[in-house]
């Protein structure tokens, strides 16, 4: 059912029970005024019935029949006064014992029942009537019975069933007007929950979805579109942060390869200058040509073990050219552990390795191992001295073999708002970082195929968790 039909249904429900409630409170009011009506004339009607029973005989009504009968009249409802009149138009018996031997003036009407113009009681709310019923014998007036009678003003009544009647109707509108609010309450449910979705949605929140409903309507059509409206929106996002993502990228390796380039020259003047001083300084005292020559090769090694980072610098801003082996990522940690000897050296930082020596690894290897040694070096700047890293790694089938491998520290962490920023190319929170590093892993992992996450572990510090390609173990 559509929302306009739900919409006029509830409207005609809303109606017809308004018309009720006010049909059935006209119907008892009516039913009210007929019955004081009918109450009213059934008590002419009695006293009538009582005065011809009692007093039209063929015999003359003596002293204590009249007292009897007035005494049985009085006490009739909405009797006020009773008088018995003799042909004589005297009063010769009374409900009021102070109007006997009054003169009255007979008409010779036989029933007169007559209202006395604006004669009411002294609440001004009954009216005085009078009924005057002849007393016969052999078929001759002898006598009136005159009854005084007070009943309701029928106005009064009528005002009062005005007033009643539009008590209910206002009651009824207004339950009306609740019960209208109500249902549109509920029946605009779903539009503000869209309203709010949609307050979200341009706040930035695509991965936000309304329930579907089981129904066919407007109201369920809006949500469908609703639905793939933002699935679209999120779509484009998603297309557009993997474009920013290619810019930087395409940036990182432009500067990678001009940083690569910078710094190999003077790596090779200064290798050429060691080569040169060793042969032509060497010291004649052989103590000291050995410790110079101890010297000279360290240097040679340190300058050859920095071109070979500006190399791996290089192959990473180089898309496309990866060299897919299958290699043991256990071994690729250990020579991770030989490079960066130094750093944990000069820190006092212990590396941990719980990679299985036989996990083996798809992928190009020289790419993979300048993935660890960027996660390692700035696992080494985030912890305190005396701290340790921690590698592990472990195989996960799914659709195919992928090994997850993590680099754990106990720094201080991350802060929550900077998990997702922190692989985006420039972005850092360290004084002498340029923010490129994670940016690198980040590239590699996805080249890969693979995917990268930062977490703060639950007892502190950091963990960064890579997928790659998996090989046989």
């Amino acid at each position: 059912m559509s929302l306009q039909a739900r919409l006029l249904l509830a409207f005609t429900v809303l109606v017809i029970a308004v018309a009720g409630l006010m049909v059935y409170s006209h119907v008892r009011t009516a039913q009210r005024l007929l019955t004081e009506i009918s109450e009213d004339l059934q008590d002419i009607g009695n006293t009538v019935h009582l005065s011809t029973q009692k007093l039209s005989a063929e015999k003359g009504p003596d002293k204590e029949q009249l007292e009897s009968f007035i005494k049985e009249a009085a006490a009739q409802k909405n009797v006020r006064e009773v008088h018995v009149i003799s042909s004589h138009q005297e009063i010769v018996a009374s409900s009021n014992p102070s109007k006997v031997g009054r003169k009255v003036k007979l008409t010779g009407k036989e029933i007169v029942v007559r209202e006395d113009l604006g004669t009411r009681d002294t609440g001004g709310q009954n009216l005085h009537y009078e009924v005057r019923v002849p007393i016969l014998k052999d078929q001759q007036l002898i006598g009136v019975v005159q009854t005084s009678v007070e009943l309701p003003d029928f106005r009064g009544l009528v005002r009062e069933a005005l007033i009643r009647n539009l008590v209910v109707a206002l009651v009824a509108l207004l339950l009306a007007f609740i019960a209208s609010s109500y249902l549109l309450h509920l029946l605009n449910q779903p539009l503000r929950t869209l309203s709010a979705a949609a307050t979200k949605v341009a706040g930035g929140d695509l991965a936000l979805r309304l329930p579907e409903l089981r129904r066919n309507d407007e109201v369920a059509r809006l949500n469908t579109a609703f639905n793939s409206m933002v699935e679209r929106l999120a779509e484009r996002r998603n297309l557009q942060d993997r474009l920013r993502q290619l810019e930087r990228q395409s940036l990182v390796s432009e500067m990678a390869a001009s940083l690569a380039h910078e710094i190999r020259n003077p790596l090779n003047l200064i290798n050429l200058t060691a080569g040169h001083l060793e042969g032509s300084f060497t010291p004649a005292d052989p103590q000291k040509r050995a410790d110079f020559e101890e010297l000279m090769k360290s240097l040679q090694g340190e300058v050859q073990h920095l071109n070979g980072v500006v190399h791996h610098f290089l192959s990473a801003s180089r898309p496309g050219r990866m060299r897919q082996e299958v290699f043991s990522l256990g071994d690729l940690v250990e020579e991770a552990r030989v490079l960066l000897r130094p750093q944990f050296i000069t820190k006092n930082v212990e590396l941990i390795s719980s990679v299985p020596p036989s996990l083996q690894v798809v992928a190009d290897k020289e790419q993979i191992r300048l993935l660890l040694l960027n996660l390692l070096l700035n696992a080494i700047e985030a912890v305190p001295e005396g701290s340790r890293v921690e590698v592990e790694a472990r195989a996960v089938e799914e659709e195919k073999t992928w090994v997850d491998l993590n680099v754990l520290d106990n720094g201080p962490g991350m802060d929550p708002d900077d998990l997702e920023r922190v692989f985006d190319a420039y972005f850092t929170r360290k004084e002498t970082g340029v923010g490129l590093g994670l940016a690198l892993v980040r590239r590699i992992a996805e080249e890969h195929g693979g995917s990268v996450r930062a977490l703060n572990r639950p007892e502190g510090g950091a963990n960064f968790e890579v997928r790659l390609p998996g090989g046989a173990s």
